[in-house]
């Protein structure tokens, strides 16, 4: 939560009930912030009859101007102590913490000087406010996958502390535990390239977070070696115009036929029946993205308030990057929406899991006959590691993404025009979801030469 959207405090002086004529009367302190309220007893006493309900402070008297000042003082003193708890802790106090140090001040007792966090302490206070930080690119909230991420990077810090038998600190974090940290995660974890990579961008993070706090740093978090690690070489597929007809002619319609999928981790796999009912909705929905170009997120959640029909259009404000996109209706997702037209509120497939859909697309794709062999490398353990998979293995929800811009690419269509419909703002992150090989790239060439030579002869 920003600081900044928290509500200030306001501090109101109530006389207890007294008669016009009474003595000497206490006169209460009332503060109330958030919905919350505490009541400081006697802070002054005066007379009822000299005392200004309207206006909270005392009527003109012998002494009156001193009396009112030490009002002043007083919610001086309770805003100030308010202000400075908003920004240290940037949440809102407890009605026990704020008593505390509003009693403390107007006593004069000054509080225990705060020592400086250590590294997990830090750590666990920025996890705990995760949920309220914003993305400072889209202004939403994070994602609770992204909450677990930090979890998850902050149990592997603490196993590293404990095999290195030193403590992590703030002012250790040099180019050196940068290496033993990075060596840890590859060879200890046996961590691929890009997975080491995303635990250092989370701990740089972590870093960033505590130089805007004042935490002093080591000077090597600005060497330009302390950085994520990436292995762009990662090989990711995507499925070209005959491979996903071939998809979307399979016979699914046999409700009550089923086939046997295998799901879990690859160290130990399960076997389980699937319906032909179930592979169907799968199957429409992973057409859909492959002919949006929308994330999982995205493509499993369109209105019918999205979809403008008449126009051909489909405009959605995407989830992860909060970017309205706009996207033409394909005949194939036309298809679909005609199939399950008053089927569902928005005529479209009703979603299931992602897990769920990574494990029966294997299954639809191993259908559809996609056997091509596909040699994977990646870094593991400081080593480039390839093993064999046929194509359908390597299927999932985030293949219709990258099968919408490689496809486009490859029609001549513009980079920057389906960036605009993918909502990359980076060209650089966009050509990552461009997974043709170099003899696709060859072919995409050959095809604009033989395109010009026609127009030359043509001419002549």
């Amino acid at each position: 939560m920003n600081s900044k959207n928290l509500k200030s405090v306001r501090v109101n002086f109530n006389l207890r009930p007294a008669p016009e004529d009474a003595k000497d009367t206490a006169l209460n302190c009332v503060i109330r912030w958030n919905q919350q309220k505490i009541v400081i007893s006697s802070v002054e006493r005066i007379k009822p009859s000299n005392w200004n309900p309207k206006t909270q402070r005392a009527k003109k008297f012998a002494g009156h101007t001193e009396f009112n000042t030490r009002l002043d003082n007083i919610e001086n003193d309770i805003k100030e102590v308010y202000r400075t708890f908003i920004n240290d802790e940037n949440q809102y106090p407890t009605i026990p913490h704020l008593r505390e140090i509003v009693k403390n001040k107007l006593a004069g007792i000054q509080p225990a000087k705060k020592l400086p966090l250590t590294f997990f302490e830090h750590v666990k206070e920025y996890i705990q406010q995760a949920s309220e930080r914003e993305n400072p690119k889209t202004g939403r909230k994070l994602a609770p996958v992204t909450i677990r991420v930090y979890n998850q990077v902050s149990n592997i810090l603490k196993e590293f502390e404990q095999y290195r038998g030193k403590a992590i600190t703030f002012e250790g974090m040099n180019l050196a535990f940068y290496e033993d940290y990075k060596s840890f995660l590859q060879y200890n974890r046996g961590y691929a390239k890009n997975t080491v990579g995303k635990h250092i961008r989370v701990l740089i993070g972590f870093l960033n977070d505590a130089g805007i706090k004042g935490i002093e740093l080591h000077k090597d978090l600005k060497h330009k070696n302390f950085k994520g690690v990436t292995d762009p070489d990662v090989k990711n597929i995507y499925l070209n115009d005959a491979e996903l007809e071939l998809i979307a002619g399979l016979d699914l319609s046999e409700p009550n036929k089923y086939i046997e999928i295998t799901k879990g981790k690859e160290s130990n796999p399960t076997k389980v029946k699937v319906s032909f009912n179930s592979l169907d909705r799968v199957r429409d929905l992973f057409l859909i993205g492959c002919y949006t170009g929308l994330r999982f997120s995205d493509f499993t959640t369109i209105s019918r308030q999205s979809i403008d029909i008449p126009n051909r259009l489909i405009s959605i404000k995407t989830q992860k990057t909060n970017k309205q996109v706009v996207i033409p209706i394909h005949k194939t997702v036309l298809k679909i929406i005609n199939k399950y037209q008053d089927l569902t509120e928005n005529s479209l497939p009703p979603a299931l899991s992602n897990a769920k859909m990574n494990e029966y697309l294997k299954g639809i794709a191993d259908l559809a006959g996609l056997d091509e062999i596909i040699s994977k490398s990646k870094t593991i353990a400081g080593k480039v590691v390839t093993r064999n998979y046929k194509k359908w293995e390597l299927v999932c929800t985030h293949t219709a993404r990258r099968s919408f811009a490689s496809n486009s690419y490859k029609m001549g269509i513009p980079v920057y025009t389906i960036m605009g419909i993918t909502g990359h703002t980076s060209e650089k992150t966009f050509k990552n979801y461009v997974k043709l090989d170099e003899t696709e790239h060859a072919k995409i060439i050959a095809g604009f030469w033989n395109r010009q030579e026609l127009k030359i002869v043509d001419v002549q």
